[in-house]
């Protein structure tokens, strides 16, 4: 038996690495790729030369079969479809070109007839790039009178039709154009509601804003802090920070005394030997209790923070989202003291560890609370780009 599995699994591998057993199965590009390999690396035989001529052929003209069959169709969204034929076609004739070279220094010149897919390379390029321009062409009036969606549309096929072509047409500075209208531009109004102006504590506006710059651009919206640096406005968010409240410095104690008893010193006792018929004196371990307590003070401190959100379209009035968001800041920390014998420590009534902490300033536990907003406060800001 253990000769016989590895003996099998051989004969499997050798099967699988046929290429003339492969063409019989259809896999013409497994054959060609395991007829260059055997040809480049071992020698030379007349099987494996025509094993890579016929899934040469083979492959070729399925793919020149498919490019007449998309031709024929006559549509136009075929093109980025032949695109990617005479690409695949031209990396295969590309590969066996060098293989077929190195084959002639040998001698052996393998029937090897090249499809033109250079120029069908071209010409699809051409067609795929005029195919998403004329999509583009579709999206662009809507665009210009103010449909920023259509706008990212019409961007988004004329990207595509310049990976074809870089310089197609008007396409880069209509790319430029489309971009510029797709995007949304949103002014943040901190300390504004609907009842008039609040008071905004720069700290916590600060605690808000952290790590941000304005203007600020996410992909298609540009977020501003002042109305002077946007070129227009299309939304305006309105927030405030409501209900700021921060807890009393808490302490909390709990205690563990423990009791034992333990050596102290002794007593010389005088008692009659026998062995030495005389009195003679011992030492007789004096006892005595002792006790420990273990205090442990736990403090804590929170804080709680909440920001009212409106976003709206200031040109009409109209509301698109109006939220409360949350945040909060717990701090804590636990030390613990001992009064008392500490011979009577144990496992139930450890020692002491830890340390006294000043509790935080009710300014910076706010400020903790306020950067706990931070991510559901952005990802409404985010959501703008897709009113």
């Amino acid at each position: 038996m253990r000769i016989f599995l590895p003996l099998v699994v051989m004969i499997l591998l050798m099967a699988c690495a046929n290429p003339a057993r492969l063409i019989e199965q259809g896999k013409y590009a497994r054959a060609l790729e395991v007829s260059s390999r055997q040809l480049k690396n071992g020698r030379i035989k007349a099987p494996e030369l025509a094993a890579l001529e016929a899934s040469f052929y083979l492959l070729t003209q399925q793919d020149s079969q498919q490019v007449v069959l998309l031709r024929s169709s006559g549509r136009p969204d075929v093109w980025p479809e032949i695109y990617q034929l005479a690409v695949r076609i031209k990396e295969r004739q590309n590969k066996l070109e060098a293989l077929k070279n190195d084959l002639s220094r040998s001698g052996y010149f393998p029937g090897l007839n090249f499809y033109p897919a250079t120029a069908l390379e071209e010409e699809a390029a051409q067609k795929s790039a005029l195919f998403h321009y004329a999509n583009a062409q579709e999206f662009i009036p809507a665009a210009r009178k103010g449909d920023r969606k259509l706008a990212r549309t019409a961007y988004e096929e004329i990207t595509r039709s310049l990976s074809y072509i870089s310089d197609f047409r008007d396409a880069v500075s209509l790319q430029l154009e489309m971009r510029e209208r797709g995007i949304t531009h949103l002014l943040l109004r901190p300390g504004t509601s609907p009842a008039g102006p609040y008071f905004m504590e720069p700290d916590y506006l600060n605690a808000l804003y952290w790590g941000h710059h304005f203007p600020e651009q996410y992909d298609w919206l540009v977020i501003h802090d002042d109305r002077a640096s946007a070129p227009v406005i299309h939304f305006e968010m309105d927030f405030y920070f409501d209900n700021l409240s921060v807890g009393f410095d808490q302490e909390t104690t709990s205690s563990c005394s423990n009791s034992v008893e333990v050596a102290d010193g002794f007593t010389l006792k005088k008692v009659w030997s026998e062995q030495d018929s005389a009195y003679i004196e011992i030492q007789e371990i004096r006892y005595k209790t002792v006790t420990a307590t273990v205090m442990t003070v736990a403090q804590s401190k929170e804080a709680d923070a909440q920001v009212q959100i409106l976003i709206y379209d200031p040109r009409n009035g109209k509301l698109y989202l109006e939220d409360r968001l949350y945040g909060s800041a717990d701090w804590s920390n636990v030390y613990t003291k001992t009064s008392g014998d500490d011979r009577a420590l144990s496992s139930s009534c450890p020692g002491a560890s830890g340390f006294w902490c000043p509790f935080p300033s009710d300014g910076s536990l706010l400020e903790d609370a306020v950067e706990d907003l931070n991510f559901s406060f952005w990802q409404r800001v985010s959501e703008v780009e897709d009113f």
